[in-house]
Order: structure tokens, then C-alpha cells, then sequence
């Protein structure tokens, strides 16, 4: 009996649904265990030396977004829309077009980074041999990771995410809770501390350069009457889109980890662990997002090439909606168990000003969250630029409200001045795929989501809250019955929320595969 063809949105949701859900597993894998990193760290070593190894591990993510040179988002642009385009000859030009400048760059960073160690580590607060040192042995590894890092995202362009689940979500963030507690035990400093957290990059810049040879080789093997575009033009094509996403790219990346070199630089390395732990829920909450969106980016492009507005529309709602339902639970709990989640990271991280740090952030993200993954379709639309202009009015909100806030409020200044940032950059962000595309988040599921995720956390979990307890036990208790609310709402609203997407996920019977 023959099947009846899919429509376009199932195929791309169901699709979405698979890269997805392996490339979430590995996310919350990845999640918990950065978690633990930091746990270990606040548990094991004390405030000051916490807070050097956050402001230095920032300073080098800084400069690993730098060199990336955002071909993150031009390989996910090109790759896949050069298979669907029959532009196969193109493919191998583009990825070696994207990875020379991003070699370069790492390398030239590298370079004035030990050069000018010393100074580095005296402006961010690490200033003193033990920062100079540690600043030289990250900036050495730079080019190792860099590499690393521009092959995984070589490999998710072409829509595989093996390579990304096994290098940046498994292997590296084991090793590097593991190299943490190896030095505790044998009572290291932070130069030994920030080897075993670098270490884990350079193994893992080894595999992912592997793993992508193995997933590109289909794709050197290109007919003899096929007609490539000439190199400059080719290139010309790519950097034009580029270039504007490497500066937005560098300004994010600014956004997401100035403000912890600011906090040891204004207030003292101790105050920066303090903060880097309040605002650690933020990446937790994140896994899913940045796992659906690394898939989204590739698939966008391959809508807007071939599809319709309307499937590129109904599309985006329902990541947003799936966003929202991975990370709201994770913001409400937090906000609402504020005391029992500070208590984690052990003496001097629970105080006032922290807790407040948590609402501040908690309450961005939901609404960043909410907002959906407009910079995603902003970029794969063509608007590069766009997003560029919008990511640097983001970065100046953000830096000169820090700036000014940190020296007033201490890390509440911080948490505001990164919470107004992730408003305006969203606030904009949405206006502009309004306006160009006529595409809003809005939907019916995702209004499902919020009020699902709300009532089912906060009402079994205000009264312990409210309680005052520091016991665990019935925390614990409260948020295995907010679970199963969650869990029971999401089947209810299985259809608004196109769960049924997921149902591709199970292995087929043989007579279904016939």
C-alpha cells in the first residue's frame, strides 16, 4: 500500500525533532555537567581562586567567539542550501574560503594575548604572576580549540550532529569537572586548575577535526562535468554575509562573559565566583534552546530557500514553543527555589544580593526565551547585517550599563545591566523579522507552555519556599510533583505543541518499513 507524501512542516519539524533530540540529550549531559564544574570549583577552592578561574576561562571564550569570525553562521547558511541548490562543487571551496581567515585569526590572538599577558591579567583582576601565567597557558591552546570548534560547526552545517554530541557535549565537559577534582585532591592552584579545564579543549579539537573528514568525505567527490564558481566570487558570496556576523558574533560572546571579567576587575575576583554561580541557571536553562537552535539554523535557510513564508512561519512558532518548554521550568524553579539553589555552591554564595541576581536573570530569560530564536531566522533570512547593528546596540547597552551599575549595586549591577541588554537586543531583534518578514512568535502553544510550566513549579513549590527550610527532602519532594504536573500538561497539549513530531523517533516496525 503505498504511504501518502508528508507535508513540507512535518518533514522539517520531524526532522528538527531527530537532530534535535539527540543534539538536547547531549546538551543536558553537557548542562549538568558544566554545572558540576562549577559546583566543584565554588565547593573545592576558594572564592578568590574560583573567581580568577571564571574571569580567565571568560576572557579566552571571548577570544575563541573572536576567532571563530562567525563562519558558525555562514557555513549553517551555505552548506546545506549549496546541497539543495545543486551547488555540490561549492562546498569543499567554502568550508577552506571560511577555515584559512579563522586559522589566522586565532593564531594572531594567540600571539598578542601572551605578548601582552601581564597587562591582561592586571586590568581583569587577575593581576599578579599566577594570572599572567594562567592568561599565557589559555592563550597557547586558542588556535587548537579554535580549530576544534569551527569543525563541529562545519559538521552541524551539512546537518549532523554527532560530531558536536560526542566532542563538545560529552567528552569535554566529563574531563573537565574530573581534571577539577584531580586538583583539588591534591591541593593544586589556579594555574593547575585552569590546565584541567583547558586540557579537555585540545582532546576535543582532535576528535571534532576527525569526526568532520569522516562526515565531509562524501562530499569531495564531485562530477567531472560539474562547473564550481570561481574562488573569488565564491568567496565574495560568503564573507559578504559573514563578515556583519562576525562582529555581532564577538559582541554576544561580549555580552555573555564581559560582565564577569568586569566584576573581577571592579569588585574583586571573589565577588565574580559569587556572581558566576548566582547566574550559572542561566546556561542550564539554555541547553535545549541552543541545542534546537544550532538545528534550526541549517533548516531555516533550507525554508526560506525552497519553502513558503507560511511553513517558515509555523515553523518558528513551534520552536518557540519548544524552547519554551524546555527552559521555563528551569527559570520558574530557580527563581522560586532561589535559597536551595544557592545553597548548592556552599558557604558565602547564598546572600541577598545574589538571590536577587536570580530573579533579575530568571526573569530575562523567560522573556528572552519567549521571544523565540528571532536572531536565528534574522540570520538565515540574509539579515546579517541587521542582527550586526542590533547585537552592537546591545553590547554598548550592556558594557556602559556596568560600567556604571557595578561600582553602585555590586553584582546586582551586573545582573541589570545584562537583563536591559537581552531586552533591547530582543525587543529589536523582534521588530526587525516583523517588519522584514512578517513573522511573530506568538502562538497557542507557546501560551500553553508558560501557563503549564508556571502553575505546574510554582504552586507545589511556593509553600516550601515560603516555609523558609533549607532541607532538601522536601524540595526534592516538590519538584518531583512539578514534574509530573509538567509532564502531564505537555501530553494534554501534545497537538497545539506538534509533539507528534516526535514520533519518528521510534525504531519503525518491518511492516511499516515495507
Amino acid at each position: 500500500m503505498p504511504s501518502t507524501r508528508e507535508s513540507p512542516l512535518h518533514s522539517h519539524l520531524s526532522g528538527i525533532a531527530r537532530s534535535g533530540t539527540l543534539n538536547m540529550l547531549g546538551a543536558a549531559i553537557a548542562a549538568v555537567l558544566n554545572f558540576v564544574l562549577i559546583v566543584v570549583v565554588t565547593q573545592s577552592f576558594d572564592p578568590t581562586t574560583a573567581g580568577m578561574l571564571f574571569s580567565a576561562t571568560s576572557i579566552f571564550l571571548i577570544a575563541l567567539s573572536v576567532s571563530s569570525l562567525g563562519t558558525d553562521a555562514g557555513l549553517a547558511r551555505f552548506l546545506l542550501r549549496f546541497k539543495s541548490m545543486n551547488r555540490q562543487a561549492d562546498m569543499g571551496p567554502v568550508v577552506r574560503i571560511a577555515r584559512i581567515p579563522v586559522l589566522i585569526c586565532s593564531l594572531l590572538l594567540a600571539l598578542l594575548g601572551i605578548i601582552f599577558a601581564p597587562t591582561i591579567s592586571s586590568l581583569t583582576g587577575l593581576g599578579n604572576n599566577s594570572g599572567t601565567t594562567l592568561t599565557i597557558v589559555l592563550m597557547a591552546l586558542l588556535p587548537i580549540a579554535a580549530l576544534g570548534d569551527f569543525s563541529l560547526a562545519a559538521a552541524r552545517a551539512l546537518g549532523t550532529f554527532k560530531s558536536t554530541v560526542l566532542s563538545e557535549k560529552l567528552l569535554r565537559p566529563v574531563l573537565q569537572p574530573a581534571g577539577a577534582l584531580l586538583v583539588a585532591l591534591f591541593s593544586g592552584g589556579v594555574l593547575w586548575l585552569a590546565t584541567s579545564w583547558a586540557i579537555p579543549y585540545v582532546l576535543s579539537a582532535f576528535l571534532s577535526v576527525f569526526l568532520f573528514h569522516q562526515v565531509f568525505r562524501p562530499y569531495r567527490q564531485v562530477p567531472m562535468d560539474v562547473i564550481p564558481t570561481p574562488v573569488p566570487e565564491l568567496r565574495h558570496e560568503f564573507w559578504t554575509f559573514t563578515w556583519p556576523r562576525a562582529v555581532a558574533r564577538i559582541s554576544q560572546a561580549i555580552i555573555q562573559r564581559a560582565d564577569i571579567i568586569l566584576v573581577a576587575a571592579l569588585i574583586g575576583p571573589a565577588q565574580a565566583a559569587v556572581y558566576t554561580a548566582a547566574t550559572r541557571f542561566v546556561a542550564l536553562g539554555q541547553f535545549g534552546v541552543n541545542a534546537i537552535q544550532q538545528v534550526l539554523q541549517p533548516r531555516f535557510s533550507q525554508i526560506l530557500a525552497l519553502e513558503t513564508a507560511a511553513t517558515a512561519e509555523r515553523v518558528f512558532k513551534v520552536a518557540t514553543s519548544w524552547n519554551m518548554a524546555v527552559a521555563w521550568p528551569l527559570y520558574v524553579v530557580a527563581i522560586i527555589g532561589v535559597n536551595h539553589y544557592l545553597m548548592i555552591f556552599g558557604n558565602g554564595y547564598d546572600n541577598p544580593s545574589a538571590r536577587t541576581v536570580v530573579l533579575v536573570m530568571g526573569l530575562a530569560m523567560m522573556f528572552a526565551t519567549a521571544a523565540g530564536p528571532l536572531d536565528t531566522m534574522l540570520l538565515m533570512a540574509g539579515k546579517s547585517t541587521v542582527s550586526l547593528w542590533i547585537s552592537l546596540i546591545g553590547l554598548a547597552f550592556n558594557i556602559g550599563l556596568c560600567l556604571v551599575f557595578i561600582p553602585a549595586f555590586q553584582i546586582l549591577g551586573a545582573a541589570m545591566a545584562w537583563a536591559v541588554a537581552i531586552a533591547v537586543r530582543n525587543t529589536l531583534t523582534f521588530l526587525s523579522v516583523r517588519t522584514l518578514l512578517g513573522i511573530t512568535p506568538w502562538s497557542r502553544g507557546a501560551l500553553l507552555v508558560s501557563v503549564s510550566a508556571i502553575t505546574s513549579f510554582a504552586i507545589p513549590l511556593a509553600p516550601v519556599a515560603l516555609s523558609g527550610t533549607d532541607e532538601l527532602l522536601p524540595f526534592f519532594l516538590a519538584f518531583a510533583v512539578g514534574c509530573l504536573c509538567y509532564l502531564g500538561f505537555l501530553w494534554l497539549c501534545r497537538r497545539p505543541l506538534e509533539l507528534s513530531s516526535f514520533r519518528d523517533l521510534r525504531p519503525r516496525s518491518a511492516s511499516r518499513q515495507v
